[in-house]
Order: structure tokens, then sequence, then C-alpha cells
């Protein structure tokens, strides 16, 4: 049996403490990133931080939490999202590989960081 000493009165205060939490996460300001295919292949997120030679994405944001949307290879489906605070995302930024020429004509800089080390604390 799964919950074999039936004490579901402490599992529900536990998850309703959790959604109290979420709920108040999710009212602070949140900056969503999607991102396909190459996710999946190389197991990093790419987290732009320059266009055009200016801060952008995660060095520009002023959000308080930072999502990664991971599609399907079509962009069809949410596999995952991915919520980080951005004082970790700039963290893990800090620790991550740079690449330099990413996207459109190699206008965007980007970090990439692999989805590995963000949950490891």
């Amino acid at each position: 049996m799964f919950n074999s000493d039936n004490k579901f009165d402490i599992q529900l205060e536990q998850g309703q403490i959790a959604e109290r939490r979420l709920a108040k996460l999710l009212a602070g300001k949140i900056e969503v990133k999607s991102e396909s295919y190459l996710w999946r292949r190389t197991g990093n997120i790419c987290v732009e931080y320059e266009q055009n030679g200016k801060p952008s994405g995660i060095a520009a944001t002023e959000a308080d939490w930072w999502a990664h949307e991971l599609m399907d290879d079509e962009r069809e489906q949410t596999v995952a999202i991915i919520l980080v605070p951005v004082e970790r995302m700039h963290q893990l930024c800090s620790m991550a590989r740079k690449h330099e020429n990413g996207g459109d004509g190699g206008r965007f800089k980007n970090y990439l960081i692999r989805i590995v080390d963000i949950f490891r604390w």
C-alpha cells in the first residue's frame, strides 16, 4: 500500500503549505523563455545575456523568477518548465560556458547551462 500509515491529515497539511508557497512565488515577476529541441540533444539550456551589443535576457531582467520552458521538437507541447530564482540563475550563469555567436546571424550572446547543474545546490 502506498500510504500504509494512513496519515492523510499530515500529507494534506504539507500539500496546503506547498500550495501557499507556490501561490506566493507566482505573485512575483516571472520572465519566461522557451526552448525547443537543442535542450534535449545537448542537455543544456541557452540563457541570453546580450543582443546586438546590449544587455538582454538574464543581464537585463527585472524579474524575481526565471522560467525556462522546455518544448518538444515541433514547439507544439511543453515538456517541462524549470522555475529558478533570478539570483540563483545569475550564480549558474557565472559558472556557465559562454556561447558568443548564437541565433539570428550571431547577434546574441548566451550562457549554456547544463540542466543537471540547475538542480545541484
